[in-house]
């Protein structure tokens, strides 16, 4: 008789800090912050707990290497996708004109053609501040910026 598998529901429950701390879900100071892992980390992780479970479960040592396999080829294709010259000012925050002129001169790729200019995500300049964070600036609630030049000066 063959096994087939059980249709199982499962209760989503809320952890608390103590919990996400123990998993490593969140910074050991209980602030709150996920730690972060790098995609191709993750994939290396993966890989790593594969060769780690090979000898007692080949099954998921199995698994475990499929989804490595199909993060990069996720990484790769994402990548690898040539972006218009207004897509492309989008995400690096640079200019169309820019961009195109750094196509034009070689220093980026063209993964288009000579009128109709693409270029590869991976290709893709970014600018420094387009690398920051988008978290507001501190700001002290109820003061003016007069009223905190007038009590820098007063100081």
């Amino acid at each position: 008789m063959p096994l087939t598998p059980r249709r199982t529901t499962t209760k989503l429950r809320r952890l608390h800090p103590e919990e996400l701390t123990h998993i490593g879900a969140v910074a050991p100071s209980g602030g709150g912050t996920i730690r972060s892992i790098s995609l191709e980390g993750l994939m290396r992780k993966w890989r790593t707990r594969a060769d780690e479970l090979r000898p007692y479960t080949a099954p998921t040592a199995a698994a475990f290497e499929r989804a490595a396999a199909e993060l990069e080829e996720a990484i790769t294709t994402y990548l690898m996708e040539p972006l218009t010259l207004a897509q492309a000012e989008a995400e690096s925050g640079y200019s169309r004109d820019h961009l195109g002129r750094k196509v034009r001169d070689g220093a980026i790729p063209n993964a288009g053609r000579q009128r109709a200019p693409r270029i590869l995500r991976r290709d893709l300049p970014r600018k420094a501040t387009s690398l920051r964070t988008t978290e507001p600036p501190p700001t002290l609630v109820g003061a003016t910026p007069r009223q905190i030049a007038r009590a820098v000066v007063d100081s």
